[in-house]
């Protein structure tokens, strides 16, 4: 397991329960499997590109600093 999945799945799992997600409302937002999220969160699998986006999406931060292990969220200016 590389360091980088790991810290990615840290954030992931960390921004999911600030957000009140539960694993498998996450994987229904994502278009994904709760098992496949799960081992997205446990650092064992690389989320495909449109996974990436869609979780970035949904926690509201952007897909660089979520693939980088970072939580970057974006803001949004009312207008």
């Amino acid at each position: 397991m590389s360091v980088r999945l790991e810290k990615m799945g840290e954030c992931i799992l960390r921004l999911r329960e600030e957000r009140g997600y539960s694993l498998e409302e996450l994987a229904g937002l994502t278009l994904s499997s709760p098992d496949e999220l799960r081992k997205i969160e446990s650092g064992t699998q690389q989320p495909d590109k449109m996974t990436l986006t869609l979780l970035s999406n949904v926690l509201n931060v952007y897909p660089d600093s979520l693939q980088n292990g970072e939580i970057l969220t974006v803001l949004h200016n009312p207008i």
